[in-house]
């Protein structure tokens, strides 16, 4: 690839991209109506009020913080994956409920545990932010870009639609140009080159694509955020922590017994909607501790993500403990001796930093390598060691480029840190089940 035609082309492209920054000129924050946009938004909409805004890039963050600043704007944090302490800065800006998941503190209590010269009114974050942080202090997100995945708008929008937000309902800008049509149109072309490419890399990653994706994103990219709709796409592990620590905080002797509960604990309740259906779920986790979710039923046993298996694990309070079902063992026994046996669960059923990884280099020049080739296929057909996750998260946070991350991945794997070795014994433990009787 790197021959003269190469060079010619980047030539090329060179002379045009300074051909362009020539005809545009110096730029001026004067004329960014984007910018404008948002300072009218924090001016005259919403003075008040806390607002989120979340961009792809930190060197759009930096200029978007510095603009409104200069603007005039006071009280501005930013995160980004250059910030030392995200978490901090999450604080800052959403004291409150970052407080109540830690104390049970009454209003004026909380109210003096705050310094409001150091509280945040306006953060701009890139997607550091986007998962795992409780920002519901504020109601107001905006889209200063947009992403070109789905689930990136839910989880700028989850970080504020969660337990503890008390704002009767959670607004969504979303700033692009004139022409959301055009735009749309767009991104379906662009897909279709997506799809391709996933095709040939056996990428996983959902992007834009049929004409129910677009609708949705559609109503997304305007505020109607449709629960319905977008169920399946929430975060299960943030959702999972939501429900948690509303249970921590309103019933502290319940969330107690559940923390002394024995492994293999099971139960049985009735369906508490017409999406229930009739069956055994099962959470098991591996010695290696790797987490499988199982739904077994007369109609056989299939694995779940965490979504689907906290659908199926739900139930309230005050919800009716059931006799267990005739089958709720044997279905047990098919899914610990069966489908949720790692080796035969993992193969291709990429996720959370696995997954990331996976889709950065895969289908890069690095994979010209043999030795890369084969290191992305140790991940793809086995589960990240806990080493290999945590170092690969927080290369992953700092932005890496793709020659740090296979950098990285050659070294892990060369010394059998990379992945659970399957083949040694990694045997499962059932952590509880539930019966469901529709």
């Amino acid at each position: 690839m790197f021959n003269e035609l190469l060079l010619k082309d980047l030539h090329a492209d060179t002379d045009a991209l300074k051909a362009l920054l020539a005809e545009f000129g110096d730029w001026s924050t004067e004329v960014d109506s984007k910018l404008d946009a948002i300072v009218k938004l924090l001016t005259e909409t919403h003075p008040e009020e806390k607002v989120l805004i979340f961009t792809e890039y930190k060197d759009t963050a930096n200029y978007v913080a510095d603009a409104l600043i200069a603007a005039g704007i006071e009280r501005v944090g930013i995160a980004s994956g250059a910030t030392q302490n995200p978490t901090e800065v999450a604080r800052r800006f959403s004291p409150r409920s970052n407080m109540i998941g830690s104390a049970t503190l009454d209003e004026v209590e909380l109210e003096s545990l705050i310094d409001p010269a150091a509280e945040y009114r306006v953060l701009v974050s890139t997607d550091v932010l986007s998962e795992g942080q409780n920002l519901q202090d504020a109601h107001i997100v905006v889209n200063y870009d947009l992403p070109w995945a789905i689930i990136r708008l839910i989880q700028r929008a989850g970080r504020v639609d969660r337990v503890g937000q008390k704002a009767d309902e959670v607004l969504i800008y979303s700033l692009w140009h004139e022409g959301v049509e055009e735009v749309l149109r767009l991104r379906e072309r662009i897909a279709e080159r997506l799809r391709a490419n996933a095709e040939v890399f056996g990428s996983d990653e959902q992007f834009f694509g049929s004409d129910e994706e677009v609708k949705v994103i559609e109503d997304l990219y305007k505020g109607k955020l449709n629960e319905s709709e977008i169920d399946q796409e929430v975060d299960a592990s943030s959702l999972a922590y939501e429900v948690w620590n509303a249970a921590e905080t309103e019933n502290e002797q319940l969330a107690h017994r559940v923390r002394d509960l024995p492994d293999l604990v099971y139960a049985t309740r009735p369906a508490l909607s017409e999406r229930d259906l009739n069956g055994v779920v099962c959470y098991v986790r591996t010695e290696n501790d790797n987490d499988g979710f199982g739904f077994g039923s007369s109609e056989g046993i299939r694995l779940l993500t965490g979504q689907e298996a906290l659908a199926r694990f739900k139930c309230e309070p005050d919800t009716p403990a059931l006799a267990a079902r005739s089958d709720h063992f044997p279905l047990l026994v098919q899914m610990a001796q069966g489908n949720l046996v790692q080796g035969t669960n993992v193969e291709g059923r990429l996720n959370g930093v696995r997954k990331r990884v996976w889709n950065r280099l895969n289908g890069t020049l690095a994979t010209n390598s043999v030795d890369v080739a084969d290191a992305l296929e140790a991940l793809f057909r086995r589960p990240l060691t806990k080493e290999a996750e945590k170092r690969f998260s927080t290369a992953l946070a700092a932005r890496s480029d793709v020659d740090d991350l296979v950098d990285l991945l050659l070294l892990l794997h060369r010394d059998g840190r990379l992945v659970v070795d399957i083949a040694a014994a990694d045997p499962i433990h059932i952590v509880c089940s539930m019966g469901v009787v529709v």
